[in-house]
């Protein structure tokens, strides 16, 4: 069924537009996040947003450095900030192991490892993606999981792994975390792999459980979302002279138990298993947006685009044909309306929602009168509180 979009305002809700203040001489990949064929890496072009309102963004760092050093910006909720550099190089060495041994056979001079992703526990505590692309004979990427404990980076996964090489960070909460173990994506004498499928795992408290095949993209109580692929096999990412044999599946494990609820690919689940993402099956490509719920499938809307996010009263944020929408939580019709209809300022064009707190608080990427990307946190005013109040 395909749904109707509305405009105006959301029974008495608008947003109050928040641009996120940058670091000067920052760069950022928020471009990433309206290109389809970033299926899996940069899924959310280093962007998070916790349940509880605090932000995450990875940035380069020009200053002094044409190459950028990579860095993570973190806003608390409370509007304090904090800037984090990569973990020790020694934390690197050990974690990265083609990058130790690139460094060693270049006597040090090799490409520096950067942020590949991150995401947020609902308190905040940042858990990231450290990566390293490398060429040659092969090319992929090396990349190994972080999290920080307040004071430094830590290896999050348990003591029998003695380094956390080729994790994927997906998410956390509540000593629950989950990753994948994602095999560097090689490929001898050509470009890396548009996708491939390595294992899914669920650490409990130290304790490890495999997901097994697929990749998993988030973490909600019992439920961890995620896509297969079918081959599981690689193929040019940049190739577009032959169909792509791959197809996506749409996954879902419900307490470790994997099943598959249809083509596409699920980003994101809320805490009553409902997944949200993109109906498409071919690999680098936009469906429409998608609602998996009970065993069935609900398109969100007629146009290309994904949905992002998912909260637990049911309200779900994406984008379509280059508009960010949303669409909330208690409406039995799923009306999607777009986010410029509902702020003051009309100058503001907003092109993708990525996440969505408890509270409201919107993650989006938007321009202001046909300037540069910004990135954009939106909170709810309930338009009829306020004029009573």
């Amino acid at each position: 069924m395909i749904r109707c979009f509305i405009a105006g305002t959301l029974a008495g809700l608008t947003y109050v537009t928040r641009p996120v203040e940058m670091p000067a001489r920052a760069a950022t990949n928020v471009d990433f996040v309206l290109d389809a064929k970033y299926t899996r890496w940069n899924q959310h072009a280093g962007l998070a947003l916790s349940r509880r309102g605090s932000l995450a963004v990875i940035f380069r760092d020009h200053g002094g450095d044409p190459e950028g050093k990579s860095k993570l910006l973190v806003v608390r909720a409370d509007g304090t900030r904090v800037v984090l550099d990569l973990p020790a190089a020694s934390q690197l060495r050990q974690a990265l192991s083609i990058y130790a041994y690139d460094c060693k056979a270049s006597m040090g001079r090799c490409p520096a490892p950067y942020f590949g992703d991150v995401r947020l526990a609902a308190d905040g505590t940042p858990y990231v993606t450290a990566a390293y692309f490398y060429d040659g004979m092969y090319m992929g990427y090396d990349e190994a999981a972080f999290k920080w404990n307040g004071q430094m980076w830590r290896n999050p996964l348990p003591e029998h792994f003695a380094t956390p090489h080729d994790i994927e960070v997906v998410g956390a909460e509540n000593g629950r975390f989950v990753f994948n173990r994602t095999y560097a994506s090689e490929r001898p004498f050509g470009p890396f792999c548009a996708a491939h499928d390595g294992r899914a795992a669920l650490t409990v408290n130290g304790v490890q459980e495999d997901l097994g095949p697929g990749t998993a993209t988030g973490l909600r109580g019992g439920y961890i979302s995620g896509f297969s692929l079918e081959p599981d096999s690689c193929q040019d990412a940049f190739d577009r002279s032959s169909p792509p044999a791959q197809r996506l599946a749409a996954l879902q494990w419900n307490h470790g138990h994997p099943r598959k609820l249809g083509p596409g690919i699920a980003r994101a689940v809320s805490a009553s298993g409902d997944e949200v993402g993109s109906d498409s099956p071919v690999p680098n490509e936009f469906g429409h947006p998608t609602l998996w719920h009970a065993d069935r499938t609900i398109t969100l809307g007629a146009g290309r685009g994904t949905a992002n996010a998912v909260a637990d009263d049911g309200t779900i944020v994406g984008t379509m044909d280059d508009r960010a929408f949303i669409i909330r939580g208690g409406d039995s019709e799923r009306r999607l309306t777009f986010l410029d209809d509902l702020v003051s300022d009309k100058a503001w064009h907003f092109l993708t929602a990525l996440g969505i707190a408890d509270r409201g608080r919107l993650l989006a990427v938007g321009r202001r009168g046909g300037g540069q990307l910004r990135i954009v946190l939106l909170d709810p005013i309930d338009v009829a509180v306020a004029v009573r109040h």
